[in-house]
């Protein structure tokens, strides 16, 4: 199952690695409102049906001992879109309440360094909404991801 788990990685940081020198393209050609206005909102949605698709479907799966290995490949999958979606809000955050040096510098730091930068400036100006959104999105990642891995390796544990 580690083997399956280094693959899907392999996969998720790959399509990330194009995803979002995309996304970074589509807001240099276009700009961050048209994407905030036409493209956020769909992704959005899809992140709301996706999480609700995880709790009410996956997970009870993820407990059965026949569909535990998909629910949690699955489950893990998807922690790769909410993960893109972190990282993109968090960009159009800093990019929006702070400035561009600022999303410079955070993106210094192997790009990860723009969630937490998105934070802060989340914070700062008080956008709560804003930043349960964040919240969530870094709970679904994580949590998810953990959950599935650790679904995962206990199916490895009990076929030995």
């Amino acid at each position: 199952m580690k083997r399956k788990i280094d693959s899907i990685k392999r996969v998720g940081v790959f399509l990330l690695s194009i995803l979002i020198p995309f996304f970074i393209l589509i807001v240099l050609i276009k700009n961050l409102k048209w994407y905030m206005e036409t493209i956020y909102p769909i992704l959005f949605t899809f992140s709301e049906v996706l999480f609700l698709f995880s709790i009410f479907v996956l997970i009870p799966l993820s407990l059965i001992k026949i569909t535990r290995n998909i629910s949690a490949t699955l489950l893990f999958i998807s922690t790769y879109f909410w993960g893109f979606m972190l990282w993109t809000s968090s960009f159009a955050y800093t990019l929006i309440f702070g400035s561009v040096v600022v999303l410079i510098v955070g993106l210094l730091f192997v790009g990860i360094g723009v969630v937490p930068v998105g934070y802060f400036y989340v914070i700062i100006n008080a956008e709560w909404n804003l930043l349960v959104n964040l919240i969530m999105m870094t709970v679904m990642t994580f949590g998810f991801r953990y959950y599935s891995i650790y679904i995962l390796n206990n199916i490895e544990e009990a076929n030995y």
